[in-house]
């Protein structure tokens, strides 16, 4: 069967954006190593060789950590981060460079863990330079079991963070390149922004998740949320068995979005294009308003063209809207 015209085109959008999102991966792999721009000119890692030491290892315990109630990270660009259950509130960081050395000072309730790094805009790689593991800049946040935070912010590049049964009011990470871990965190109100980055949640409670992410995969498991707010430029989203008992709103732009598990609310999906599969417990409930201007709707295998309406005055609705995107829905 020859493709029609509508058919076609859409292919050659698909290759297009397929294109877009390998040009990104290759320019976030690259963005790791060690070109940068300083000084109205490119360099290539000056400081990895000026100030270079043995590696060296702080300690700093909070006797009175009870006092502590906000965290403030920032510019601890490569760092890995990594907060752990423990009988104390201990910090200890391990770095390689005299810029790395993490500064700690406590005012007013709020614990503030910075550098003295330089930034600069890393843009490329030629292989050359590469930040081996061995080399990356440690810190270890020990704090005790069941302590409750009101603010966490972490605002760094390229670091690696794991948060683990962690509490708190809020919680924001504002960092590009950034690999973020967390399990079995609850807090009222999570928000990300990042680009070319990575986050992997698990059987974790947020009330409120709002994201702006380009270039960015998340994934979340085993988890529920109150309501969720996302803003999405080449990216992926996947929520596998999860929950989400408030309203949701999705604003895509190339990007993928996989959800498994329960939308208990108004659920509203617009963009251009996208690819969207939701797989929902008990599909038969909700009610769904899908407008498509090219691409494809199947719903439990059966295909249907750009619009399709069932509104019985459900409590569960599905408002989605798009340009050139795919939507598959079907029974969990």
């Amino acid at each position: 069967m020859k493709p029609n015209k509508k058919q076609l085109i859409f292919i050659a959008l698909s290759f297009i954006t397929i294109g877009a999102i390998l040009v990104a991966i290759a320019f976030s792999l690259g963005a790791r190593t060690g070109v940068y721009w300083e000084n109205g000119r490119f360099r290539v890692s000056e400081r990895r060789v000026q100030n270079y030491m043995e590696s060296k290892t702080i300690t700093k315990s909070f006797e009175d950590f009870e006092r502590i109630k906000n965290i403030e990270i920032k510019g601890l660009d490569f760092y890995t981060i990594d907060f752990i259950e423990s009988d104390r509130f201990e910090i200890e960081a391990t770095y390689y460079y005299e810029d790395e050395l993490p500064l700690f000072e406590v005012e007013d309730g709020k614990l503030t863990i910075e550098t003295q790094a330089e930034e600069r805009f890393q843009i490329t790689n030629f292989d050359f330079d590469v930040l081996s593991e061995d080399e990356r800049p440690y810190l270890y946040i020990s704090y005790p079991t069941g302590m409750t935070l009101d603010d966490i912010e972490i605002s760094s590049d390229y670091a690696t963070i794991f948060l683990n049964m962690l509490n708190g009011k809020s919680l924001t990470l504002d960092g590009n390149y950034l690999e973020g871990n967390g399990i079995g965190c609850e807090f009222e109100k999570v928000e990300i922004k990042s680009d070319f980055s990575h986050y992997d949640w698990r059987e974790s409670f947020f009330k409120k998740l709002e994201l702006k992410m380009d270039y960015t995969e998340m994934t979340m498991a085993d988890s529920q949320l109150n309501t969720l707010t996302s803003k999405t430029d080449y990216g992926a989203l996947l929520f596998e068995n999860c929950t989400v008992t408030g309203e949701t709103e999705f604003d895509f732009n190339y990007t993928t979005i996989d959800f498994y598990g329960d939308l208990m609310d108004k659920n509203k999906f617009k963009g251009d294009f996208g690819n969207i599969s939701l797989k929902l417990n008990e599909l038969d409930t909700y009610d769904y308003k899908i407008d498509i201007d090219m691409g494809d709707i199947l719903i439990d295998d059966v295909g249907f063209s750009e619009k399709i309406e069932k509104m019985t005055h459900a409590s569960k609705v599905l408002d989605i809207k798009g340009s050139f995107t795919e939507v598959i829905l079907e029974e969990n």
